[in-house]
């Protein structure tokens, strides 16, 4: 929808779908009820199911008529868990009789709140899940991918969470404050599908640990094809970690984007600012 001028009913006329869903980040809130509530001026009897990151933080923004499934997590068992069995199983809240269902398949209880009692303090009960994408099923738009002047550019992950807890940040309340890498093969699996020259890792801090810059190396140093890198970093992982960057540069990395939140060190306390 950000590549295409044709409308969203245009495009409901000419792929007559089963279902809709929408993902949404914090900006993306009220576009996402308006174009739920597009698809049921089109036709009330698709499903639309809402997901994405501030659906994990916020679900009750999304407690519209024209929404009927709210992922606040995403993983393999409530996909098909809803999908193939028509179950809704943990993460997953679904509007029935007026009201918000939250798991009915465990309890059957009535919940018009977030998820709170069952994700503890910072959501540590539920998380999504690291699924591999499937890159091919936006083929026709990844020419228009771009990211600080590099075109087209491809994004991906190779780790989670992060443990500063910073009290500004919703990260770690994302991803958890327990730093973890993700599954080798599953990365190198997603990388073959990776065309693009460039990718920007999204990792919250790809200097992190010694483990995380040894897997870059490993893994994108020994391409055919070098890809040019663009990371996230810290202050602190480049400290520690400056005698591997002439290394990570012969990699292909092109830039690191390092975050300054104050000068000031009393504010640097107040943001609760943890070196890691």
């Amino acid at each position: 929808m950000m590549c295409e001028e044709t409308s969203l009913t245009s495009k409901l006329q000419k792929s007559e779908p089963d279902l809709v869903g929408f993902t949404s980040l914090c900006i993306d809130v009220h576009q996402v009820v308006e174009g739920a509530r597009e698809v049921k001026a089109f036709n009330p009897a698709i499903p639309v199911i809402v997901g994405g990151t501030q659906v994990y933080l916020n679900p009750a923004a999304f407690m519209d008529d024209a929404v009927d499934v709210i992922f606040q997590t995403t993983t393999k068992e409530n996909l098909l868990g809803y999908f193939n069995e028509g179950v809704a199983k943990e993460g997953v809240l679904i509007k029935e009789d007026g009201g918000w269902l939250k798991n009915p398949a465990k309890s059957g209880t009535n919940s018009a709140n977030t998820l709170e009692d069952e994700l503890g303090e910072g959501g540590e009960n539920l998380r999504n899940e690291a699924l591999l994408p499937d890159r091919s099923s936006t083929e026709k738009y990844r020419k228009y991918y771009s990211y600080f002047g590099y075109k087209p550019a491809a994004i991906m992950q190779i780790s989670r969470g992060c443990k500063k807890q910073c009290s500004f940040c919703l990260r770690w309340r994302i991803e958890g404050c327990r730093e973890q890498e993700l599954d080798r093969e599953m990365i190198e699996e997603d990388l073959r599908q990776i065309k693009e020259n460039t990718i920007m890792f999204y990792d919250n801090d790809l200097l992190g640990s010694e483990e995380r810059i040894e897997r870059v190396i490993e893994i994108f140093g020994g391409l055919e094809k070098k890809k040019n890198l663009i990371a996230y970093a810290s202050v602190q992982g480049i400290i520690r970690h400056q005698d591997r960057l002439r290394e990570l540069k012969n990699t292909g990395l092109k830039a690191l984007l390092v975050g300054y939140e104050s000068f000031k060190d009393e504010e640097m306390i107040r943001y609760q600012k943890n070196p890691g």
